[in-house]
């Protein structure tokens, strides 16, 4: 279960490489300048979320007197579809309904559409307007180098990715993954065994390649399967919504995929 409380200073390092993996960050905002701003106003209002010692989500919540505001909110990959973004949502209305707060307006980046129909199922609606921006302050890039993200980071290097070497994590029974990107795009070593059951419909994109086993897709009602050595390529969008399963007591695959 999920704890959610306020930021701390201790938090720093493993909230940037969180934000690094969901693919938050850009070059123009400095994520360490983001957080000492936040500190300096309505620091109770800046969320993160853990399950034991592991921070794995966030939201940096904000009320200007007129409208709520919510950025940056964050769910791990490892441990997505377990409602963490649902509770912190939640707990930020709850947090801006005390302050007197009577409408929560988000932003989202148009390379990030594909996240409308969470907030569409949690009783969000688009509003008819336009989104203007100037900046004020210009940030310095953050450091590629920066120790804390060397986790998610490729080096400027080429080198091998040893999936041998990296951590599995797993989300839901009979599945479970090894992943290494770059917070925009990621390779993925996924396996499956017949324990496992896809609770909905998926509308990512995936281009890979089954290793070894047989892959079975739904694509509503159109059931296509993909034995060992079969590429994939899946569209991304809901034409293409889709639900696997493991035909073979197991099968494994490796995905590229646009984080």
């Amino acid at each position: 279960m999920m704890n959610i409380r306020a930021f701390n200073s201790s938090d720093e390092a493993a909230l940037v490489a969180l934000w690094r993996a969901c693919g938050l960050t850009r070059p123009w905002n400095d994520p360490h300048a983001d957080i000492a701003r936040k500190l300096t106003q309505q620091p109770e209002l800046f969320l993160v979320g853990t399950v034991g010692a592991e921070l794995v989500a966030s939201a940096m919540v904000g009320f200007d007197g007129h409208r709520g505001w919510v950025y940056y909110l964050a769910v791990s990959p490892a441990h997505r579809r377990q409602s963490h973004g649902r509770a912190l949502m939640r707990e930020a209305e709850r947090l801006l309904t005390q302050r007197g707060c009577p409408k929560l307006n988000l932003q989202l980046r148009a390379s990030n559409a594909g996240v409308i129909e969470f907030y569409r199922k949690l009783g969000y609606v688009e509003d008819d307007l336009f989104s203007l921006g100037k900046r004020l302050i210009h940030d310095q890039a953050a450091s590629p180098s920066d120790e804390r993200a060397a986790a998610q980071q490729p080096s400027a290097e080429p080198q091998p990715v040893r999936f041998d070497a990296l951590p599995w994590h797993s989300t839901l029974p009979g599945a479970r993954f090894k992943v290494f990107g770059d917070g925009r795009r990621q390779m993925r070593l996924v396996e499956f065994t017949s324990e496992f059951v896809e609770l909905h419909w998926c509308e990512k994109g995936h281009v890979g390649w089954v290793l070894e086993g047989e892959l079975e897709v739904d694509f509503h009602g159109r059931v296509v399967r993909y034995a060992a050595g079969s590429g994939i390529f899946i569209a991304a969008g809901p034409a293409s919504g889709h639900k696997a399963r493991s035909v073979t007591p197991t099968v494994r695959l490796f995905l590229v995929e646009d984080v």
